[in-house]
C-alpha cells in the first residue's frame, strides 16, 4: 500500500570478503516484503549459484521510536510447511499460486517418492495458495485449511486406469503439513520406526524432603521451603520424553523473628479431603515433549495442578522482600552483563528460543489470602521517595486496608492448544490471565477487609447458623419426635453461637484495625513498638489473650487506662527526651509527638479495649473452638556463624534463638540493647549435673545467662524429661566488657573489664569445657 516499508533480501556465503566481486550484483534477492507491521515472517533466499534455500525468520517489532528487524537462520524443520510425498513412484511438482497474483516468475520444487519438502512463501501476496502437480492433473491447495482433504488424478503405469492420490493437511507441532498418498497405502501414517518407541531410559526418584532457605546480606532467613513426599519419573525414548513431579507436602515459613504469620505459604484441604486415608497431593506437574527439534522446544502436554492455598502475609515481610528482590534483580543484572562482556557475547543478536505447546492445562486453583499490617508502617519510604508530612498518612491507611482476613482468590483454568511462541510471550500471556482475574476480585479482598469488619466472614458465619438452624429440625423430624425436639435445640444453639461468634469477631475485627492505622499517626517508633510487642501474642492468630469474657474486660480496661497514662505522660516525657537526644530542635520535635500522643494515644487504647472485650466475648462461644488452629512453622529459623557464614542447621540452636527471642520481647526496655547482635551459640547448663535450668546463650554483641523454666513433657510423651516452655533473662553483658573466662569446680567465671564478675553455673567438665568453648570463640570474633 501507499507509505509501506518493504525490505528485501539475499544471502551470501559467510566467507565473502568482497560482496560485489563474490556475488552481490548476481545474487538472488528475496521478493519484497512489508514491515511496516509488527509480527513474524519466514523468507526464502538462496545463496548465489546454488540451488540450497536458507529460511529467514523475520521478526518486527518496536523498541521506543525505533522499528527494530530481526533476522534469524531458521533450520529447515521450523519452515512454516512441509509436503510429505508417501506415495511409491509419483513424483510431485509443488509451487506457489495463483500465477497472476505472483510480482516475479514462480519456482517449481520437486517432491520424490517418498521424501519431504520443507517450504515457506517466497512471495507476498494476499492469499497464496500451493499448486500441487501430478502428472498433467494439478490441484490448488490453501495450506493453512487444517480441514482440507481431496483427491487429484496422476497417471499410471502402461495401460492401467488413472490413479487417484489421496491428500490431506495436519500439523506437526508449528509446521502444517501437506501429506499425499497412493491408494496402495491403507491410510496417511509412516511405517513406524520401533526404534523410535522403545524406551531407552526410566528413572524414578523418591526424596522424603527438601528444604531450601532464603537468606539475605544481613545476614539473615527470610523463608524456608520446605517439600515433602517427592516423587519424580522421568522416561524417554529416541524421540519422546516425559516428566512427572508429585509433591505431597509443601510450605513456605516466614523466618523473620518478630513475624505476625509463622507460615506463608501452605496447602489447604477441605473438610472431606482431609477425611481420607490419603490427603491429595499439594503439587503435580506433569510434561511430555519431543526430541530431535532444533532451535525449539516441542511439548505435546504441559498440565500442572495445584491443591488450595493459604497465603499469610505481614506488611513486614513484603516490605522485606520487595528490598531484596530489589537488591537482587540489580546484582544480578550487572553480574550477566559482565559475563556476556567479557565472553563478547551479544544477547541482542540471538532471539530467545521458541516452544510449540500442543496442550497447556493449568488447572484452577484457589488462594484464601491473609494480611496484618505491622507497626512501623509498610516501608515505602524504602522503595519510593515519599515527603516526610504524607509517610504517616500513607502508613495509616496502609495499616488500614492491609488487615485482611482469608480473601477467597480463584483462579480460573487456562487451557491453550497449539501455541507457537518465545517462553517471555508464552509467560507473559499467562501471567496477564491471571492479573485480569485478580483484578475482578478485589472485591472478595475488600469485603474482608478488617476495617470493615470482614463483612465476608460475618455473613458467612451468619448464613451457617441459619443453615442448621433450618437442617437439624428438619434432619431430626425425620428420626422422630424427640430427636426433632433435640435438632430445635441444636439449630438454636448454633444459630445463637454463630451470630454471637460473628457480631463479636467483626467487632474486634474492626476495633483492632483502626487501633492499628490510629496509632500510625503518632509516628513515635518506641510507642509502636511496644504496642506491637504486648499484642504480639494474639495478632498471629495462634492463641487469644482473652479466652473468655471476664479475660477481655479486663483486658480492655488496661488497655484503656494504660491508652490515657501514655497520652498524658508522653506530654511531658517526648521533649525531655527530644532535648536529650538532638538539642532544641529535638525538644519542639518531642512537643509536637507529646500534643499528638495525647489525641492518638487514649483513642487507640479505646479502640484496642473494645477489641479485647469483643475478643472474650467471640471465643466464648461454641463456634470458636471450631474455629482452626493456625499453621506452626516446619521448624525453627535457622542460626548462622558468627560472621554470617552458613553452617549445617542446628535444631537445638534453632530453638535456642527462638527462646532468646522471646525472653527479649517479655523484658522490654531493659533488654532493648540485646536487639542490636545476633544469636551464635548456647550451651545449657546448671547447678545440678544433667538437670540443666539455665541457658549460656552467645549473639554478636553479647554474653547472656537466661533461667529455663520447664514443664512436664506432657501425658502424650512417652519420655519422663522435661522441656523449657520459656526463660527469663537473669543477666547479660556486651562481650566487650569480658575479659577472660575462668573455669572454676561448678561454674565458669567471667571476668568483666569494668572490674566485675559474672557466674555461669556448670555442674560436670563437659558443659564447663562446651562453656568455655563457645565463649572463647565469640571473644575471638569480636577482636
Amino acid at each position: 500500500g501507499r507509505g509501506a516499508r518493504l525490505l528485501s533480501l539475499c544471502a551470501l556465503h559467510e566467507a565473502s570478503s568482497s560482496p560485489a566481486r563474490d556475488g552481490l550484483d548476481v545474487a538472488d534477492w528475496s521478493n519484497e516484503l512489508p514491515i511496516s507491521d509488527v509480527g513474524e515472517m519466514t523468507v526464502v533466499c538462496r545463496l548465489p549459484n546454488e540451488r540450497r534455500r536458507i529460511f529467514i525468520l523475520v521478526s518486527v517489532s518496536i523498541e521506543g521510536a525505533a522499528l527494530r528487524v530481526n533476522l534469524t537462520e531458521q533450520p529447515p524443520q521450523l519452515a512454516p510447511y512441509r509436503i510429505d510425498n508417501l506415495t511409491h513412484t509419483h513424483s510431485l511438482l509443488v509451487t506457489q499460486s495463483p500465477c497472476a497474483a505472483l510480482p516475479q516468475p514462480r519456482v517449481v520444487e520437486e517432491v520424490a517418492p517418498g521424501k519431504r519438502l520443507h517450504f515457506a512463501w517466497e512471495q507476498v501476496v494476499d492469499e497464496p495458495t500451493l499448486a500441487l502437480h501430478a502428472g498433467n492433473n494439478c490441484v490448488h491447495l490453501r495450506l493453512d485449511d487444517l480441514q482440507l482433504v481431496g483427491g487429484l488424478k496422476a497417471a499410471a503405469f502402461a495401460d492401467a486406469q488413472p490413479e487417484v492420490l489421496r491428500y490431506r493437511v495436519v500439523t506437526d507441532g508449528p509446521v502444517k503439513v501437506l501429506q499425499v498418498r497412493d491408494s496402495r497405502r491403507a491410510d496417511f501414517a509412516a511405517s513406524p520406526d520401533a526404534a523410535e518407541g522403545r524406551l531407552r531410559l526410566k528413572l524414578d526418584v523418591q526424596l522424603a524432603a527438601i528444604g531450601l532457605s532464603l537468606v539475605d546480606t544481613t545476614p539473615r532467613e527470610l523463608l524456608y521451603l520446605c517439600l515433602s513426599s517427592i516423587l519424580f519419573s522421568y522416561q524417554a525414548s529416541a524421540t519422546r520424553a516425559s516428566s512427572s513431579v508429585v509433591v505431597q507436602g509443601m510450605q513456605i515459613d516466614n523466618a523473620l523473628p518478630e513475624s505476625t504469620f509463622g507460615v506463608l505459604l501452605r496447602p489447604h484441604w477441605s473438610a472431606s479431603e482431609d477425611r481420607q486415608p490419603k490427603k491429595p497431593p499439594a503439587l503435580e506437574v506433569l510434561v511430555q515433549r519431543r526430541l530431535g527439534y532444533a532451535r525449539m522446544k516441542f511439548f505435546d502436554t504441559i498440565s500442572v495442578r495445584l491443591q488450595t492455598l493459604q497465603l499469610m502475609l505481614d506488611t513486614s515481610l513484603a516490605k522485606t522482600l520487595a528490598l531484596f528482590a530489589v537488591s537482587t534483580v540489580s546484582d544480578l543484572s550487572r553480574l550477566f552483563a559482565a559475563l556476556l562482556d567479557g565472553i563478547g557475547h551479544d544477547a541482542r543478536a540471538e532471539p530467545p528460543e521458541k516452544a510449540y505447546v500442543r496442550w497447556l492445562n493449568l488447572q484452577p486453583t484457589r488462594v484464601y489470602f491473609s494480611c496484618r499490617a505491622v507497626a512501623g508502617g509498610l516501608g515505602l519510604e524504602s522503595l519510593v521517595e515519599l515527603p516526610a508530612n504524607a509517610v504517616g498518612v500513607v502508613n495509616t491507611l496502609g495499616a488500614l486496608l492491609a488487615n485482611v482476613d482469608r480473601a477467597p482468590i480463584l483462579f480460573k483454568a487456562i487451557v491453550l492448544d497449539n501455541v507457537f511462541a518465545h517462553y517471555t510471550t508464552l509467560a507473559g500471556t499467562i501471567a496477564t490471565s491471571y492479573q485480569e482475574q485478580l483484578l475482578k476480585q478485589v472485591y472478595s479482598i475488600f469485603l474482608s477487609c478488617e476495617v470493615l469488619g470482614n463483612p465476608r466472614g460475618l455473613f458467612s458465619r451468619m448464613a451457617t447458623g441459619v443453615t442448621e438452624a433450618f437442617y437439624e429440625p428438619i434432619a431430626g423430624l425425620q428420626r422422630g419426635p424427640e430427636e426433632f425436639a433435640q435438632g430445635v435445640l441444636r439449630g438454636g444453639k448454633s444459630l445463637a453461637s454463630n451470630m454471637v461468634f460473628g457480631v463479636s469477631d467483626s467487632v474486634s475485627r474492626m476495633s483492632g484495625a483502626l487501633g492499628k492505622g490510629l496509632a500510625e499517626l503518632s509516628m513515635d517508633q518506641e510507642y509502636l513498638a511496644k504496642r506491637a510487642s504486648s499484642r504480639s501474642s494474639h495478632s498471629g492468630g495462634e492463641g487469644s489473650q482473652s479466652r473468655n469474657v471476664g479475660e477481655g474486660l479486663r483486658s480492655s480496661v488496661g488497655e484503656v487506662g494504660s491508652g490515657f497514662l501514655k497520652g498524658i505522660s508522653g506530654v511531658v516525657s517526648k521533649p525531655m527526651k527530644g532535648a536529650q537526644k538532638d538539642g532544641v530542635g529535638g525538644f519542639f520535635k518531642g512537643v509536637a509527638q507529646g500534643a499528638v500522643g495525647l489525641i492518638v494515644q487514649p483513642i487507640v487504647g479505646v479502640a484496642d479495649g473494645i477489641s479485647q472485650a469483643s475478643e472474650g466475648i467471640r471465643n466464648t462461644t461454641e463456634a470458636a473452638h471450631a474455629t482452626p488452629i493456625m499453621a506452626r512453622r516446619m521448624r525453627p529459623p535457622r542460626t548462622l556463624g558468627f560472621h554470617g557464614e552458613l553452617q549445617p542447621y542446628s535444631r537445638a540452636d534453632a530453638e535456642a534463638q527462638a527462646i532468646l527471642g522471646s525472653s527479649i520481647g517479655a523484658a522490654g526496655r531493659a533488654a532493648i540493647t540485646l536487639r542490636e547482635g545476633r544469636f551464635f551459640r548456647h550451651c545449657q547448663c546448671g547447678a545440678r549435673p544433667k538437670q540443666p535450668d539455665r541457658l549460656l546463650v552467645l549473639t554478636t554483641t553479647h554474653v547472656v545467662l537466661l533461667a529455663l523454666v520447664l514443664v512436664p513433657a506432657g501425658a502424650s510423651s512417652s519420655s519422663s524429661d522435661t522441656v523449657a516452655r520459656k526463660a527469663t533473662i537473669e543477666w547479660f553483658e556486651p562481650l566487650a566488657n569480658v575479659g577472660v573466662p575462668e573455669e572454676f569446680s561448678e561454674e565458669i567465671g567471667l571476668h568483666l573489664r569494668n572490674g566485675g564478675l559474672r557466674f555461669v553455673p556448670c555442674a560436670d567438665s563437659h558443659t564447663r569445657r562446651l562453656a568455655r568453648q563457645i565463649l572463647n570463640e565469640a571473644l575471638r570474633g569480636i577482636v
